[in-house]
């Protein structure tokens, strides 16, 4: 394997487009209460690093890509910087070794236990990011447990879609998704996803929001139906694509509508454009 090739195999496999819905769900505490301290960027940062750890961990162990022998020193490379840059910050830096835990956990233990790889992924991906960020800006506990299940349970539902490009992969590798080990896992898939915009519906009247800015539900909805489309076409990867755009808009739309802060909408707004050229780059492939 030549070099260049060795480094856009790794690059790939970060899978860094993962993060961006992950990146965009933390910045909705910080949309309810209105501010925007510098550690969320340091937080950001960290949710990045381990991501990108994982994802070529993950990789490297399910032979996903032809990456180069030096991949284990990045991961470890990619892990101590993470834990320095947390260490600034004692709860990020708690977080973060959660986070590393849970990892640990996913793939040893829950990815060979029916729906185990959800139950644990709803918890890195989204959970820890969003209390971390809550108790950041300093929201009320009762608030940051409320949100968190709402979300968590947006996550889960969205596990079994994420999982049904690989169905066959996964059980070569022994790994019992909950796709894999039911008979029609495309109409389990359906079934979920409806079942997670009702949690989406619940999120936004969680935040006590006028009628007008639940009209923004509606392209949200439209978006739903072509995923579901996409789905019942069996075209996982597509469907996969547009369900991180549906999840980034729909966390967009409740942050535009719950704060008026310039860095909170400015970042928000950079991960959308980059999913969108994520997006774009997919079609043209």
């Amino acid at each position: 394997m030549n070099k260049e090739r060795g480094l856009t195999e790794l690059l790939f496999s970060t899978r860094i487009k993962r993060t961006l819905p992950i990146l965009t769900g933390l910045l909705l505490p910080a949309a309810y209460a209105n501010k925007f301290p510098s550690e969320l960027l340091i937080l950001s940062l960290v949710i990045v690093l381990i991501y990108s750890a994982a994802s070529i961990h993950n990789a490297y162990k399910d032979n996903d890509y032809n990456l180069p022998k030096y991949s284990k020193t990045i991961i470890v490379i990619l892990i101590i910087l993470a834990i320095l840059f947390a260490s600034l910050n004692k709860i990020i830096l708690i977080t973060s070794i959660l986070a590393i835990f849970l990892g640990y956990t996913y793939n040893t233990i829950a990815r060979y236990i029916v729906f185990g790889d959800g139950l644990i992924a709803g918890l890195t991906h989204y959970v820890l990011p969003i209390v971390t960020s809550s108790l950041l800006v300093g929201l009320d506990t009762k608030i940051i447990i409320q949100i968190s299940i709402i979300v968590y349970f947006i996550a889960i539902c969205m596990g079994p879609i994420t999982n049904l490009k690989d169905i066959k992969e996964d059980r070569k590798r022994g790994y019992k998704t909950l796709v894999n080990t039911v008979k029609n896992p495309f109409t389990v898939a359906i079934i979920l996803f409806e079942i997670q915009f009702f949690f989406i519906l619940i999120l936004y009247f969680f935040f006590n929001l006028s009628y007008i800015n639940l009209i923004l539900l509606f392209p949200i909805y439209i978006l739903k139906i072509f995923i579901t489309t996409k789905i019942y076409q069996q075209k996982s990867k597509e469907a996969l694509n547009y369900l991180r755009l549906y999840l980034i808009l729909s966390f967009t739309f409740l942050i535009l509508s719950l704060t008026n802060n310039l860095y909170i909408i400015i970042q928000n707004l950079i991960i959308l454009i980059l999913y969108l050229i994520t997006i774009i780059y997919s079609e043209m492939k």
